[in-house]
């Protein structure tokens, strides 16, 4: 099978998706498919890219756009890279944000219909819209209705033939549209050990991987949880923080230096393979900034689970027959109002990229089988 996805940027190690995009195209390759990827909107080149793209030694024909060319000329330059790629499918991976600087992107459904006429479409649905889930301000309540209406006008203009989501979460906002559960993976290799820093057997190393949302208070919680841990086994707690922590990292910063102490805080920035992989198998614990409704939706998290790490969550555990879609990763999870565990548990790797491409192509020959590649218009109830 060809299939050509389209997200946003495609920068490796700066944006989530386009990690995600580019190991999933990879790994369609690898299974003997044809994959190629327009990076539509990138907000990281400044010039025209047509250089392929590397996922563990696989090459992918990729065209990457900046995000300040006009729609015409976007249309213009897709258009030709997927003509010349010919795809049977095209994959768009959506989030809102990715399209558009406030998360409106009105136009999009405009542009890629065009560029995708008279092909089969699937679309992957990474974020819906801001205030879909927990408290929000009356700001971010307003902008998520106006997402949604730009959600609703992407699916009517798109016409998909399947529509697919990472979490139960979403899969009920879509369960009009008879959307399918697809897993999402790592972004990170699984790798040797190649660490850049060697651990003691006296303490207690806890990673925080990727963005630190503002609910610090809970980021707190989760802390002092590690601390009484680390104490009732007589260890010392070494926190580190591994990418792009974003614009909570000096607030999050100060909130280790006071609860686990100056000396025990280290931030490694950027790691590039197999360093990366590596430090993240050294580690003992995960700090995931979600909850258990939205986890399955974060690479990062996803990173930890497959390393074979435990992971603290922050707020409740559930109860385990509120999710339809009963995670793998349910025995590694815990949280900071969990009574302290006798032991420090130790799981099995997993390769999820693997098992989600599987099932993605899996879906779309299913789809294949329909004699008739247009399909009714998707609608979404406001």
């Amino acid at each position: 099978m060809n299939i050509l996805f389209i997200c946003g940027s495609i920068e490796m190690g700066k944006d989530g998706v386009g990690d995600y995009t580019r190991r999933l195209a990879g790994e369609c390759i690898r299974l003997g498919h044809k994959a190629s990827i327009v990076a539509i909107n990138d907000r990281f080149v400044k010039k025209l890219n047509h250089e392929p793209l590397v996922d563990e030694c696989t090459n992918i024909p990729a065209i990457r756009i900046p995000s300040d060319l006009n729609g015409q000329s976007k249309n213009e330059i897709a258009g030709s890279f997927i003509q010349t790629q010919n795809p049977q499918w095209v994959s768009v991976q959506f989030v809102p944000f990715a399209f558009h600087p406030r998360g409106i992107p009105f136009k999009l459904g405009r542009l890629l219909y065009s560029l995708t006429r008279n092909r089969r479409r699937h679309v992957m649905f990474h974020e819906l819209w801001v205030g879909i889930y927990g408290s929000h301000t009356f700001k971010s309540v307003l902008l998520g209705w106006i997402q949604k209406v730009c959600v609703r006008y992407f699916l009517n203009k798109m016409q998909f033939n399947c529509v697919s989501t990472s979490n139960d979460c979403y899969l009920k906002e879509l369960s009009d549209l008879n959307a399918f559960h697809l897993p999402v993976f790592g972004n990170v290799p699984i790798a040797e050990n190649s660490s850049p820093f060697k651990k003691r057997e006296t303490e207690l190393h806890a990673i925080v991987f990727g963005t630190i949302t503002s609910d610090l208070n809970q980021f707190e919680e989760q802390l002092k949880w590690l601390l009484r841990l680390a104490q009732e086994k007589n260890l010392q707690l070494k926190v580190h923080f591994l990418g792009n922590s974003g614009t909570m990292e000096a607030k999050a910063r100060n909130l280790v230096l006071e609860i686990a102490g100056e000396a025990n805080f280290h931030s490694w920035g950027f790691l590039k393979d197999p360093y990366l992989s590596s430090s993240i198998s050294q580690m003992d614990i995960g700090i995931s900034r979600a909850d258990y409704q939205l986890f399955e939706k974060s690479g990062t998290t996803m990173s930890l689970l497959e390393h074979g790490l435990p992971v603290l969550l922050k707020g409740k555990r559930p109860v385990s027959t509120e999710r339809e879609h009963h995670s793998p990763y349910y025995n590694q999870l815990f949280f900071a109002i969990d009574p302290l565990p006798d032991s420090i548990p130790r799981f099995n790797s997993r390769n999820g990229l693997n098992n989600t491409a599987i099932q993605f192509m899996e879906k779309l020959e299913d789809y294949n089988l329909e004699t008739d590649p247009s399909v009714n218009s998707l609608s979404l109830n406001l």
